[in-house]
C-alpha cells in the first residue's frame, strides 16, 4: 500500500482551478516574451508552472496502487511520455524546419532541439552560457524548452525518491514524519543554493535542476501533506488571514509586475504564494469562479502547447516581420491556432490512445520519436541547411580529428576560430585540443571565473588564470608526434595590464596562480607561462614544429559577435535587422579603428617578452597578423566594407580568408 501523507483519498480528483492558475502562468509568460515592458515579471509564470507540476505529479503518484518499483516507474514514465512527447516532437520538428528556412544560424537551434527532445536543453544553454534575460535567446527557437529540461531531470529522480520515502507498507506516524522531514531538508538546501548562486553564478542558478528542486519540491510537499497544511493554516488566526485565496491571488498578479532586477525575490515569493494558494483554495473561495471559468480552464488545458508554440511564433517573427503592436494580434492568433491544433489533434488523442501491449513499449515509442526527429535534424545539417536567404560565405567546420592527426591546434576561443581555417586547409585532418587535462581550457593554463567584483561603474566577471605543468602535454606530443602544433591564445585578454583593457572587454583579470597554486603577479605569471612553452618546444623539437600566434589587434568595439550574415536583410524580412540584434547590428556597421602605432605600443611588452623567450628556439615560428589587419597604418574591424572581425577580438570568416595565404606559407615552411 502507498503511505498517504495526510489522509488523501486514493484517487486524484481533478481541480479545474489548477488549470485556471496554469492559464495565468502561461498568459504571463506570453505577454512577457512579446512585450517585456508590459509585464516585466511575466517570466515568473514558469515558477508557477513548476509548483503546479510538482503538486499534480505527486497527487497522481499518490493515487497509484501498484506495488513493485519496476511497475511503479514504468507506469510513471509511460504516462509522462504520452503526456509530453506527441506535442513536443511535433513542435520541435516543425519549428526546426521553419528556423532552418529563416535563420542563418539555424544549426544552433537544431542542436538545442535535439537536446530538448531528450530532456537536457537546460544544460545545453548552460554550457553555451546563455543569459535568459539577454537578447540572443530570442534567436534560438528552442530556448523555452530549458524549463522542460529542468522538469524531466527532476522526474528522473523524484519518482524513485517518492517510492523509497513514501511508498511503504508501514503507515507509522514516525516513518511518515521522517520521510517528510528529509524531503523538506532537500527543499531547504535547494532554496539556499538557489539564493546564494543567484548572486555569484546567476546563469547556473537559473538552469540547474538542483537550484530549481525547491520549486517543484514545494508543490510535491503540498500534495503529500495537503490536508494537514490546510488545517495548520486555518488554526492560526494570523496565518489564516494571510493565506486567504482572495489575498494570495492578487499578490501573485502583483509579483508578475516586478522588474527583472528583483527576480530572485520575486521567484521566492511567487513560489510560496502559489503553494499556499493551491493548499487553501476550494469551491467556497471567492476567487474559485474566476479560476474555474470555462475560458481560464481551457487556456490551462492547452497551456503546454501554448508554451511551446508562442516561442516558435516569436522567434520566426524575429527573423522575418519583427514584433510590434501592428503584428502582435496576428501573431497571438497564430499561437492559439497552432496550440489548439496541437492539443486537439495530437496531445489529447495520443494521450488516450493505446501505444502498445506494455508500458515499456510506450517508452520505446517515445524515445524512438525523439531519435527520429534528431536524425532528421542531423540530415538538415549534413545537406548544408535549408536557409532561404543569401548565404554569406563562411567557414563552419572546426578541427575534429583524433590525436593521431599530424596537425594540432591548442588555445582558447581564438584557437577555436583559427581551427575553422586549419580544418579547411587540412580537409578536416586536424585536432583542436579543447579543454583536455593536459592543456586546461586554454593552452597550458586554465581560466576560471570568480564571484563578480565591481570595477568602477562596471560589474564584470573577474577571471583568475592558473598555469599548468607542461609535462603532461609534453608526454602527449611525444606519444603522438604531431608535425605541427599551432598555439593561439588571447594574449591581450590574459596577460595585458588591466589598466589597458578596453571598456568593451568581457572580463578583467583578478589574479594569477602558478602550477603549485601560489599567487603570482602578472609579470611573473607571463614569464613562467612562456617558460613552460619553451620547455615544451625544446622537449619536442625533433618531432614537432611550434607556431605561436602573436598578440592580435583587438578593439574597443563590442564583445557580442555576429556571424554568418545575421545582420543582413533578406528578401523575406520586412525589418532591417532581427529585433534582438538591432543594437549590435548597428554597432557592427560602425567600424572600430586604431592606428597601427597605437596597437604596437599597447602590445609592445607582450610582443617583446614572447620573442625574447621563444625566439631562439629552432622549432618555434611566430605568426603575426598585424600587417594583414592593419592596412595603410590603420587597424580596423572593417576594410573596404568587409567585416574582418565578428567582435572586438575574434576574426570573422572574411578575416580568416585574408590570412589564408600567410598561414599557408608558414605552415608549408613548418612542414619542411
Amino acid at each position: 500500500m502507498i503511505t498517504y501523507m495526510s489522509g488523501e483519498k486514493s484517487a486524484y480528483k481533478y481541480r479545474p482551478e489548477i488549470d485556471g492558475l496554469r492559464a495565468i502562468a502561461v498568459c504571463a509568460i506570453i505577454i512577457f516574451h512579446f512585450s517585456k515592458t508590459t509585464l516585466p515579471g511575466g517570466f515568473l509564470g514558469v515558477d508557477i508552472f513548476f509548483v503546479i507540476s510538482g503538486y499534480v505529479i505527486t497527487a497522481t503518484l499518490i493515487s497509484r496502487s501498484t506495488l513493485g518499483l519496476k511497475e511503479f516507474m514504468l507506469e510513471f514514465y509511460s504516462r509522462r511520455i504520452k503526456r509530453i512527447m506527441p506535442a513536443l516532437t511535433f513542435c520541435v520538428a516543425v519549428s526546426g524546419v521553419l528556423i532552418s528556412f529563416f535563420s542563418p544560424i539555424a544549426n544552433d537551434s537544431l542542436k538545442a532541439g535535439i537536446t530538448a527532445l531528450f530532456g537536457f536543453s537546460n544544460l545545453y544553454f548552460l554550457k553555451k552560457d546563455v543569459d535568459y534575460f539577454g537578447n540572443t535567446p530570442e534567436l534560438n527557437i528552442f530556448t523555452q524548452t530549458w524549463s522542460l529540461g529542468v522538469e524531466e531531470q527532476f522526474y528522473l529522480i523524484y519518482p524513485f525518491l517518492f517510492w523509497i520515502l513514501f511508498k511503504s507498507n508501514s503507515k507509522t506516524v514516525a516513518k511518515r514524519y521522517n520521510a517528510t522531514s528529509l524531503f523538506f531538508s532537500l527543499i531547504i538546501c535547494s532554496l539556499v543554493s538557489f539564493i546564494v548562486l543567484s548572486f555569484y553564478f546567476p546563469i547556473p542558478s537559473f538552469y540547474l535542476v538542483f537550484t530549481r528542486f525547491w520549486e517543484l519540491g514545494l508543490g510535491c510537499l503540498v500534495a503529500m501533506n495537503e490536508s494537514k497544511l490546510k488545517k495548520k493554516l486555518e488554526s492560526n488566526r494570523v496565518m489564516s488571514a494571510l493565506s486567504r485565496p482572495l489575498l494570495i491571488l492578487p499578490l501573485i498578479i502583483l509579483l508578475l509586475f516586478l522588474p527583472v532586477d528583483y527576480s530572485v525575490l520575486g521567484r521566492v515569493f511567487i513560489v510560496f504564494a502559489t503553494a499556499v494558494l493551491i493548499t487553501c483554495i476550494d469551491k467556497d473561495s471567492q476567487i474559485y469562479p474566476l479560476l474555474s471559468n470555462k475560458v481560464a480552464v481551457y487556456l490551462g488545458i492547452i497551456s503546454f502547447s501554448l508554451y511551446l508554440w508562442h516561442w516558435t511564433v516569436l522567434v520566426i517573427s524575429n527573423w522575418t516581420v519583427g514584433v510590434s503592436m501592428a503584428t502582435i494580434p496576428a501573431q497571438i492568433l497564430i499561437v492559439f491556432a497552432a496550440s489548439a491544433f496541437s492539443y486537439h489533434c495530437l496531445e489529447r488523442p495520443m494521450r488516450k490512445m493505446n501505444w502498445g501491449n506494455s508500458l515499456s513499449t510506450t517508452i520505446v515509442y517515445g524515445v524512438s520519436s525523439a531519435v527520429a526527429v534528431s536524425i532528421f535534424f542531423i540530415s538538415i545539417y549534413l545537406v548544408g541547411g535549408l536557409y532561404l536567404g543569401d548565404k554569406e560565405v563562411s567557414l563552419t567546420k572546426k578541427c575534429q580529428s583524433s590525436l593521431e592527426s599530424p596537425h594540432w591546434i591548442g588555445g582558447d576561443s581564438h584557437a577555436s576560430i583559427y581551427s575553422l581555417l586549419l580544418s579547411d586547409i587540412y580537409s578536416g585532418d586536424c585536432v583542436f585540443l579543447s579543454e583536455i587535462e593536459a592543456t586546461g581550457n586554454s593552452f597550458l593554463f586554465s581560466r576560471t571565473t570568480v564571484p563578480q567584483v565591481n570595477r568602477g561603474a562596471l560589474s564584470k566577471p573577474a577571471v583568475e588564470v592558473t598555469l599548468k605543468n607542461p609535462s603532461s602535454m609534453i608526454e602527449l606530443i611525444k606519444k603522438h608526434k604531431p608535425k605541427v602544433l599551432f598555439i593561439a591564445v588571447y594574449w591581450n585578454g590574459y596577460f595585458l595590464e588591466n589598466s589597458k583593457f578596453f571598456e568593451s572587454a568581457s572580463w578583467f583579470i583578478y589574479g594569477y596562480k602558478g602550477v603549485d597554486g601560489a599567487s603570482l603577479d602578472r609579470v611573473r605569471a607571463l614569464a613562467l607561462y612562456l617558460d613552460n612553452i619553451r620547455q615544451l618546444s625544446e622537449a619536442v623539437k625533433d618531432t614537432t614544429e611550434i607556431i605561436v600566434l602573436l598578440p592580435e589587434p583587438d578593439f574597443n568595439w563590442t564583445s557580442k559577435g555576429v556571424v554568418n550574415g545575421e545582420c543582413n536583410q533578406q528578401w523575406f524580412m520586412t525589418i532591417k535587422y532581427p529585433p534582438p540584434l538591432e543594437e549590435i547590428c548597428k554597432k557592427h556597421l560602425s567600424p572600430a579603428t586604431m592606428t597601427k602605432q597605437e596597437f604596437l605600443t599597447r602590445s609592445e611588452e607582450l610582443n617583446t617578452t614572447i620573442k625574447k623567450v621563444l625566439g631562439g628556439i629552432e622549432n618555434v615560428r611566430f605568426f603575426d597578423i598585424t600587417d594583414i589587419v592593419c592596412i595603410n597604418d590603420l587597424c580596423s574591424t572593417h576594410h573596404q566594407n568587409l567585416r574582418y572581425y565578428m567582435d572586438d577580438d575574434h576574426l570573422s570568416s572574411v578575416g580568416l580568408e585574408k590570412l589564408r595565404p600567410s598561414l599557408l606559407q608558414i605552415l608549408s615552411s613548418a612542414a619542411r
